[in-house]
């Protein structure tokens, strides 16, 4: 059940344009989601699609809406990544799901 919840919310931000005040608001969406339900998630989905949730995480973990911190940390990413990388993950979690 929490695992189609976070997928409605990949699919709403992913399948739009978004200002930085969405992102922000999907990232924290998606981590309170995250955060709050790890165990039972991991029963839920099984390691496979945890550990892609968790890919999420920690793409999220890597954005800052910043441009001048991005520029000093080479580590962090921009909104055009964030989403790109994303997607990418989404992807990997809706097809293993076929």
């Amino acid at each position: 059940m929490i695992y189609n919840r976070i997928l409605k919310l990949l699919s709403y931000y992913l399948c739009k344009e978004n200002t930085k005040e969405e992102l922000l608001e999907f990232r924290n969406q998606f981590e309170e989601l995250y955060d709050t339900y790890r165990d039972e998630l991991y029963d839920e989905i099984g390691q496979y699609k945890y550990e892609l949730l968790d890919d999420i995480y920690m793409i999220f973990d890597s954005y800052d809406e910043e441009e001048a911190i991005r520029e000093y940390d080479q580590n962090c990413i921009d909104e055009v990544t964030l989403l790109s990388r994303i997607k990418i993950v989404f992807e990997k979690l809706t097809q293993h799901d076929i």
